[in-house]
């Protein structure tokens, strides 16, 4: 079990890594690094307009954390053929 302070850690790099414009939910700081980083890669193919790649990333971030909020509304983007 993390302490009080190890999760305020956690928070603090999450939201210090943001812009300032942005904010940081609850889900996405549960989301595990593999499916924050299949997302990232699932963005990077979507702006070169490989959405094979695209898809494959967004599966497999969705596979590890189900709820991940982010992905799933990439996925209905995708699936609407709008650009997120």
């Amino acid at each position: 079990m993390r302490s009080v302070f190890e999760i305020l850690l956690i928070a603090f790099a999450f939201v210090s890594l943001a812009r300032p414009q942005d904010t940081i939910t609850a889900n996405q700081l549960r989301a595990p690094v593999k499916a924050r980083d299949a997302l990232d890669r699932a963005r990077a193919a979507m702006a070169k307009q490989d959405l094979e790649t695209a898809a494959k990333q967004l599966d497999r971030a969705l596979r590890v954390y189900p709820e991940y909020a982010a992905a799933l509304t990439m996925r209905h983007c995708e699936a609407s053929g709008r650009q997120p």
